[in-house]
């Protein structure tokens, strides 16, 4: 066990019946789509890994895209576009915006919106380092329409970082937006086919909080698919997913993606594998988690775990309308969303952490600024996806009173604390130091191999 593990476990021993939790908690938000509203559900759904399906929440369009909120207790959605008349929906609710969904009081309310032509079709949704909401639109001015990288404060203010007009060609940035864990910029995937001025095919973007936007993957001659998942492999920095019946692979740089796997449930073809999302990245043996449709295509829906080998096993999903499955417009960790931070002040970051799972339970964390590879292993096969150094060090050991302050070190009865990164009493230049920051946490059990029950995903920050 490495130096990082040891400290990151509190010197703590395996013993007792007690398993790691080496996944999210099998509590799944699935559809979006009012598409074809004879066979698939509209809205979004909470589905469990017993296969049992609850309505959460309708809208009065199509919800593109959903994620748990920095709290990791409401629900953000964008909602939005074309409509589809159908009994299906609702006559009012939400649309053309962003939304926060409150699961508890059953009530949402607006962030940005309604506004049908600065937010006609949002999509993808991503939590910025400060709790803003970043998210890939189709954007309609006048009788022209554009595609545009969008943000929403938490106030409702809504501003463009990048649109085609200032990227200066052709793109569909309506796509997927991730957060890149090797350099705390975005990553946006680009629909768009071209060969003027250079040859790009659905590349993916890489673009900074200011819009500034450099190419990540040209594509080679075929990149990522744009508008579903694209989940970055904290192992190894590409791009891993499947579409439709295969598992690729995209890196950066200008090479085509390749196929790892060809996919199947048992010795059936699977097709209709999109919006998969790696589970636990801290896990021995990773895998996707997803919403597909059957093995011989169709609506009937289950939630299937995906292998690196290519071989999915499914849950059939009961408790959905006779006849009618969930889509898979999107796909999320209900509650999943452990390690957040949140702007409060210039050059000041609370740090919110949730582990409902674990209430009552002691936790470590730590940062550095030495990236995720290589992961500091644990000897059952789980990775702490921290490079330590000597800010992790002194966050460990809690030397930087005033700087870093991991909070109480014991989750509540809730599973929640707060600790703060405030970088405001040091000579920070305008416009930031300009650097990634990486954060990582494992929650303490003495009966857990190892001492330790939980490892969430690291996350990165610029400061």
């Amino acid at each position: 066990m490495t130096r990082l593990a040891v400290l990151f476990c509190g010197l703590l021993l395996a013993g007792g019946p007690c398993l790691a939790q080496s996944c999210h908690s099998a509590e799944y938000l699935c559809g979006g789509s009012p598409y074809l509203c004879g066979t698939t559900v509209p809205g979004v759904w909470l589905v469990k890994g017993n296969g049992s399906a609850t309505s959460l929440f309708l809208a009065g369009n199509i919800i593109h895209s959903f994620c748990m909120d920095v709290d990791n207790r409401k629900i953000v959605f964008a909602v939005g576009g074309v409509p589809y008349a159908s009994t299906c929906l609702p006559s009012t609710g939400p649309d053309h915006g962003l939304y926060r969904y409150d699961p508890g009081a059953m009530t949402y309310e607006t962030i940005y919106g309604p506004d049908s032509m600065a937010c006609f079709a949002p999509n993808k949704i991503h939590v910025d380092q400060n709790g803003d909401y970043v998210f890939s639109c189709w954007q309609r001015s006048g009788l022209t329409s554009r595609y545009c990288l969008l943000k929403a404060d938490r106030a409702g203010t809504l501003t463009t970082v990048l649109s085609t007009a200032s990227l200066g060609h052709p793109a569909f940035l309506d796509r997927s937006v991730e957060r890149n864990i090797d350099t705390g910029h975005f990553l946006v995937s680009d629909g768009m086919s071209r060969t003027s001025p250079t040859t790009l095919n659905n590349p993916i973007h890489e673009v900074a909080a200011d819009g500034t936007v450099t190419t990540w993957s040209t594509g080679g001659k075929y990149g990522w698919i744009g508008s579903h998942a694209m989940p970055q492999d904290h192992g190894s920095g590409a791009i891993e997913g499947p579409h439709d019946r295969y598992l690729f692979q995209v890196k950066p740089g200008t090479t085509s993606r390749t196929i790892l796997a060809t996919l199947r449930v048992g010795t059936a073809l699977a097709v209709n594998f999109h919006n998969f999302k790696f589970d636990l990245q801290s896990a021995a043996a990773k895998r996707w988690v997803g919403t597909p449709s059957t093995p011989g295509g169709g609506f009937t829906s289950w939630i299937a775990h995906l292998d690196r080998s290519g071989s999915a096993s499914s849950i059939h999903v009961s408790g959905l309308p006779a006849g009618k499955a969930v889509r898979d417009n999107d796909f999320a960790f209900y509650r999943g969303n452990h390690i957040a931070s949140l702007k409060t002040g210039k050059n000041r970051w609370d740090l919110l952490l949730s582990c409902p799972r674990s209430p009552g339970r002691a936790y470590a964390i730590a940062a550095s600024i030495s990236g995720v590879r290589p992961a500091a292993p644990l000897p059952d096969g789980r990775r702490i996806n921290l490079v330590p150094d000597a800010i992790t060090t002194a966050t460990l050991n809690n030397w930087l009173p005033g700087i870093w302050n991991p909070g109480p070190l014991i989750l509540d009865a809730n599973g929640e604390a707060r600790g703060f990164l405030d970088l405001s009493s040091l000579p920070v230049p305008p416009g930031g130091i300009g650097m990634p920051v990486w954060i990582a946490m494992a929650v303490l059990d003495p009966g857990a191999p190892w001492g330790v029950k939980y490892l969430p995903d690291t996350i990165v920050i610029r400061i």
